[in-house]
């Protein structure tokens, strides 16, 4: 059974504090974009699945995945993002990407990767955005789909006048 839980939206700005700040704090580590940032998504919750190239009752196996965040600009239907990833709870830079958008009808936003080995998708009502990867390897082909938080440097500038 699919359930939606919706959530007001005090809920959702007291929510999104602690993952605000952990971007404003980070934006030294996004040198990579030309101007500030519209948009910030942080992927908190990831899984992958790894289909390994050999026979055996161990190849196919599901873990967590290393979550990631994204500073992006849009400029007309190209995105262009920087990354963080936080690698086993350690933060490191990581690096930039260039997106074409595929659909852009509000709510919805969805734009991938010219190869399409990534593609994401957000609902900027609801402030969640999800990222498909796949990744292919000579020893596997994996999967990541990772879930998280939206939100625009507009909302991130109103949270900080409201505090003040």
């Amino acid at each position: 059974m699919i359930t939606k839980t919706r959530y007001s939206k005090s809920r959702v700005v007291s929510g999104l504090l602690v993952p605000i700040l952990t971007i404003l704090c980070m934006w030294w580590a996004f040198p990579t974009l030309a101007t500030e940032p519209d948009f910030y998504i942080d992927f908190q919750t990831c899984k992958t699945t790894a289909g390994y190239l050999v026979l055996s009752d161990q190849s196919l196996n599901v873990f967590e995945g290393d979550t990631t965040t994204m500073a992006c600009s849009k400029r007309g239907s190209a995105i262009s993002c920087s990354f963080i990833f936080n690698d086993g709870g350690t933060r490191r830079k990581g690096n930039s990407e260039k997106y074409q958008v595929v659909l852009d009808s509000p709510p919805l936003l969805t734009f991938m990767t010219p190869n399409g080995a990534d593609v994401i998708a957000v609902n900027t009502t609801e402030h969640a955005a999800v990222i498909i990867t796949r990744i292919v390897d000579e020893k596997f082909i994996a999967s990541k789909v990772c879930h998280g938080l939206y939100t625009t440097s507009f909302e991130i500038e109103e949270m900080n006048k409201s505090k003040e």
